[in-house]
């Protein structure tokens, strides 16, 4: 008895109504899904746009601080250059001498911006950057900071090894002048003269800051870099 009633519920069905029925419930099921991917599409990019502001800030602010770098470093490549003339056997002139030893010792770390790319770095958001060069070339910047780290670093220990000498125990040190050629000042200049152990810590400074890998080519890298990064920003 029950078999019959359900096959005449089933004849009577408007098969027509339901296959209509089960279409608008599909249908419907497939726009919810797409309105939720548009819509996760929007908020990606509404954040990668956010991200590209953040680079194009600090490439911005970067650039001149390679710009700062650049021209420390080569003042401190020109200072040691002249001090090592003296150790070569240039005249003394106690002026001179001291008006290029205490620059040259002048040590300081570039620090750039990371706050974007440890964000982005950070929350795994880096894909959501749809431009692919800008993406690798961003990793690539950031690795050319890692590099300049690295040799400033290299430099600071060369610096504590050879600079910090026991030679300074016994000359004062006199930062900011006047450098008269008097007999205390004199006596400090040829003091420091007498030692190798200092002059090497000059001949690494050369090395470190000129060398065909050495900071320079690394500061001029990553200021090209940072150049090419900041147009592709901008457009």
């Amino acid at each position: 008895m029950l078999l019959r009633r359900l096959a005449k519920h089933v004849e009577d069905q408007n098969w027509f109504a339901v296959g209509i029925d089960l279409a608008i419930v599909v249908i419907g099921v497939f726009i919810g899904i797409q309105v939720a991917n548009w819509n996760d599409v929007r908020v990606e990019r509404s954040i990668a746009a956010t991200y590209v502001d953040g680079f194009e800030r600090d490439l911005t602010a970067d650039l001149e601080i390679i710009e700062v770098e650049l021209a420390g470093r080569s003042a401190q490549l020109q200072n040691a250059k002249i001090v090592l003339e003296f150790y070569r056997g240039k005249e003394l002139d106690v002026s001179e001498f001291f008006g290029a030893f205490y620059p040259a010792l002048a040590s300081r770390n570039m620090r750039p911006n990371r706050n974007t790319i440890d964000e982005v770095l950070n929350s795994g958001g880096l894909r959501i950057i749809e431009d692919s060069d800008l993406r690798s070339g961003l990793l690539e910047l950031y690795s050319i900071y890692d590099q300049i780290a690295d040799t400033e670093a290299h430099i600071a220990r060369d610096f504590d090894v050879y600079l910090y000498d026991p030679t300074f125990e016994s000359v004062p040190i006199d930062i900011f002048g006047p450098w008269e050629d008097n007999a205390q000042n004199r006596s400090s200049a040829e003091s420091l003269l007498s030692s190798l152990t200092i002059e090497n810590g000059f001949q690494l400074i050369v090395v470190n800051i000129e060398a065909a890998d050495g900071l320079l080519y690394e500061l001029t890298l990553a200021k090209e870099k940072a150049r090419q990064l900041l147009k592709k920003v901008r457009q």
